[in-house]
């Protein structure tokens, strides 16, 4: 597939951002995950060789990247709680992903903060 003048704008405004980030960041801090999104998506365009070669980024790594399935928002989460509870004493939210794991301690919260807190953390 022959790439297209807004491919190559797209491909031109990653790499600057992405170069960019390489002048305030060195090795081994990781490259944010916008920047691997869009070239995901460059290369779904272009092809893997192209977008690597000329954003500078690993083959293997775009490759895998490229090939893991689109993460989806999470669209609802229920929030149970009983009707009479004020506040909770104590509540503690482990929170994962792929590049860090966090725990929060929260004391004296409302379900209503709680779920605000989720919101956040979640979406």
């Amino acid at each position: 597939m022959a790439p297209n003048t807004e491919s190559n704008q797209a491909l031109e405004q990653t790499r600057n951002k992405l170069a960019a980030w390489r002048q305030r960041n060195k090795a081994p801090k990781p490259i944010p995950g916008e920047i691997w999104t869009a070239a995901v998506e460059l290369s779904q365009q272009l092809g893997l060789g192209p977008v690597s070669r000329e954003l500078g980024l690993d083959y293997g790594s775009l490759k895998r990247r490229a090939a893991e399935p689109a993460r989806q928002p999470m669209q609802f989460f229920e929030f149970m709680a009983e009707p009479a509870v004020g506040l909770l004493e104590s509540c503690v939210l482990q929170v994962q992903s792929d590049r860090c794991q966090a725990n929060v301690q929260l004391h004296q919260v409302s379900p209503q903060a709680l779920g605000a807190v989720l919101r956040e953390v979640l979406y």
